[in-house]
């Protein structure tokens, strides 16, 4: 087993796949909270099943986003495939922060938040597949 020299993959790839695991198990902790404010036009449970099928989206779209970002390694690299990845991932999750609440803007929000999640998961596709990848391509022989 040889020694890995030049860690900086190695570092990028591990930095990356915590930001974006992270990312989408802070939604799934937060479940109560978003159902109240995004879904508040229903009862609690089923306002849960709802913010729970939001959940469900953002894990149906990872292989768009593992397609889709494989095609951008092959195209520009793997290195900025994976750094846009991680940029989206966190304007997603920043955007969520800041989304308006169904007592502020009614429907849309919930619109607003399923657009959202369907980007982190795009790019969470996109960034666990380009990751191991990448890594593979980085590793001595």
């Amino acid at each position: 087993m040889g020694i890995v020299k030049n860690k900086t993959p190695l570092l990028a790839g591990t930095i990356g796949t915590i930001i974006e695991m992270y990312d989408m198990a802070v939604y799934g902790y937060m479940a109560v909270f978003i159902a109240s404010n995004f879904f508040a036009n229903t009862t609690p449970s089923r306002a849960l099943i709802n913010t729970f099928a939001v959940f469900f989206l953002g894990f149906v779209t990872r292989p768009m986003g593992a397609t889709l970002f494989g095609w951008v390694g092959d195209f520009i690299g793997r290195k900025p495939a994976l750094l846009i990845s991680i940029a989206l991932m966190s304007i997603a999750t920043g955007i969520i922060g800041f989304l308006p609440t169904y007592h502020q803007i009614g429907s849309i929000a919930f619109i607003m938040l399923i657009i959202a999640r369907l980007f982190q998961g795009i790019s969470v596709g996109g960034e666990y597949i380009g990751s191991i990848v990448y890594l593979y391509e980085a590793a001595p022989e």
